[in-house]
């Protein structure tokens, strides 16, 4: 990543409630006021009960806004349909919360600086991918999609994170492991299945960008 600064928010809860982190989900900032100071100010701000671990500003620099040990305000709320709560997609999220555990207490917010209908910069993809190879290092999470999402995966009625790729994030996170990767052959069925998971969620993630695309055209 381009530079890490320390920039400490106010909206945050000190630990995880004795659990350890499960999952990392990407999001994109998509407020009006698109502004990394907006941003952090709106952390800051108790009313807004939101924010995040981390900020990817648009050049690539990373604010660390919330120590990963400690709880962020980013992925604790279900989305509603017909009135009624909707699970979350992804499978780690919904066994959580069906046993009534609070999801933001198993999952490490990563905030990108960018609205719904434009793309990150390439600066904030490779900032993505180092910082959430960082954070699976840290809590031992597995670079996979069960364990990697966006936030839409969490709350279905949410558009975040717009065109950010996490497929694309998860391949390339993984990119020096494929190289010495076995011919398919010589694979397990636990990696191939994993290949095929992969390769899944990347055909769904374009189908849900190109949606996004729409809605603002």
């Amino acid at each position: 990543m381009s530079l890490k600064v320390i920039r400490p928010v106010i909206n945050f809860e000190k630990g995880r409630g004795h659990n350890n982190c499960q999952l990392i989900v990407y999001h994109c900032t998509g407020y009006p006021a698109n502004t990394a100071e907006g941003i952090f100010r709106w952390f800051n701000n108790p009313a807004s009960e939101k924010s995040s671990h981390d900020l990817i500003l648009p050049n690539g620099d990373l604010w660390e806004l919330v120590n990963t040990k400690d709880t962020s305000w980013g992925a604790g709320i279900v989305g509603m349909k017909n009135g009624i709560p909707d699970p979350p997609k992804n499978q780690i999220a919904r066994k959580w919360w069906e046993k009534g555990g609070r999801i933001n207490q198993i999952v490490h917010n990563i905030e990108i600086l960018v609205v719904e209908n434009k793309n990150p910069t390439e600066e904030q993809y490779k900032t993505a991918i180092e910082r959430g190879k960082e954070i699976a290092k840290i809590w031992s999470i597995p670079i996979d999609s069960e364990h990697f999402c966006g936030h839409r995966d969490i709350r279905s009625d949410k558009l975040c994170p717009g065109l950010v790729s996490v497929p694309r994030i998860i391949i390339e996170a993984n990119k020096p492991m494929l190289t010495d990767t076995p011919k398919v052959n010589n694979l397990t069925s636990q990696q191939k299945q994993s290949i095929l998971n992969l390769l899944i969620a990347f055909i769904v993630d374009s189908a849900i960008i190109e949606r996004i695309k729409k809605l603002f055209q």
